[in-house]
């Protein structure tokens, strides 16, 4: 069909709820992907209607204050952000970031001795 003079208008449209209704019957998860929050407002309008948020972030490229302004909007609008995708991270590039390797099994000066 043709394209809506606004589309976000369809995702808050009663035909959306329905469907998304009928889905969650039929459905464990349903994984709801949006542009960034920063474009447009699908993002925001999805969040209401969605159990949780997931936020994108690449690493070196967004900036602190676009996080927090999407954290922000989602909250606005009542959203519950579940978690964070850390995108494009490269481990071995170590400016400006603190790591450290988790894991188990012995410390390397634990290790039982053959001497």
């Amino acid at each position: 069909g043709p394209l809506p003079p606004n589309p976000a208008e369809l995702l808050m449209s009663k035909r959306f709820a329905v469907v998304l209704e009928e889905l969650g019957r039929r459905f464990d998860r349903i994984i709801l992907d949006s542009p960034p929050l920063g474009a447009v407002t699908d993002a925001v309008v999805l969040s209401k209607v969605a159990d949780g948020v997931m936020l994108v972030v690449r690493a070196g490229n967004t900036l602190r204050d676009e996080v927090k302004r999407s954290v922000r909007q989602v909250r606005d609008v009542d959203g519950h952000i579940v978690g964070v995708i850390l995108n494009e991270f490269d481990i071995g590039d170590r400016r400006g970031y603190y790591y450290r390797y988790y894991g188990y099994g012995e410390k390397p000066n634990e290790a039982s001795s053959t001497t």
